[in-house]
């Protein structure tokens, strides 16, 4: 036989709707304290009411229609879908809606959950990984984690399918994009391009990689570190920079 709610959304099986049974009103079956607490199979219960609603427990009821309660709620309006509850802290609610709260450090917003940078796949609102995104991160518990190099300052780097060292002038890695996050003394990061830039502060200049001090007078060095160019108002006198004008005697003879 055909279940006529299933045929008829929303109608009641004739002959039960003002059936009496042992003082309980159908679609009640049940009562605690004279109020209805148990409904017919195809009934909620709505406050002391029993609602018509043939859906599964994650669905709602609307418009002679099942749908699908967001998978954030943990509870929610049998009826109108409206969240009542969220499923974890990461949520909060909000007119019926269950917004998510900032994502912590390393993780992003996906399909409204937080997840780890790190995941290819996940599951909803858990946010637990299935799977990482590459071969340089490892699965362990629902999290993705990067391979771990034996030797430290090291990282495995997908594009080398290695452990390479760190840059000499970074002191921590994206292990995505394998760019520098943050540089050691006296380099700064370009937050442009990601690259360590060394910028040294008058009165020194850079030379080699490294900053250090002008000989006195001088505004340019060469690769040999010697004088290459004096400051305005003196001039190069065998590697030193000497004031205009100034006669130089080596060798003066008293009178």
């Amino acid at each position: 036989m055909t279940d006529i709610h299933t045929t008829f959304p929303g109608c009641v099986p004739q002959g039960l709707r003002s059936t009496n049974l042992n003082g309980i009103n159908f679609p009640c079956i049940e009562t605690t304290n004279s109020t209805c607490s148990k409904c017919y199979s195809g009934y909620v219960l709505v406050g002391t009411e029993c609602k018509y609603n043939p859906c599964k427990v994650t669905e709602f009821y609307l418009n002679f229609q099942c749908v699908t309660a967001d998978v954030s709620c943990l509870t929610f309006d049998r009826f109108n879908g409206a969240c009542l509850s969220c499923q974890n802290a990461n949520y909060t609610l909000f007119n019926g809606t269950c917004k998510v709260n900032t994502c912590p450090s390393g993780q992003t917003l996906r399909n409204n959950t937080c997840v780890s940078v790190y995941c290819k796949d996940f599951t909803l609102i858990s946010g637990e990984c299935s799977s990482c995104i590459n071969n340089a991160f490892e699965l362990k518990n629902g999290s993705c984690f990067p391979v771990s190099c034996l030797v430290s300052n090291q990282f495995f780097s997908f594009s080398a399918q290695s452990c390479v060292s760190y840059p000499f002038e970074c002191t921590s890695i994206d292990f995505i994009t394998e760019k520098c996050l943050a540089c050691r003394s006296p380099f700064t990061l370009n937050a442009s391009t990601n690259k360590c830039e060394l910028k040294c502060v008058d009165p020194q200049v850079k030379w080699m990689n490294q900053c250090v001090n002008l000989p006195e007078n001088c505004a340019r060095i060469n690769i040999n570190r010697h004088c290459a160019e004096c400051k305005s108002g003196f001039k190069l006198v065998a590697g030193k920079c000497e004031p205009v004008g100034v006669i130089i005697i080596d060798n003066p003879i008293n009178p």
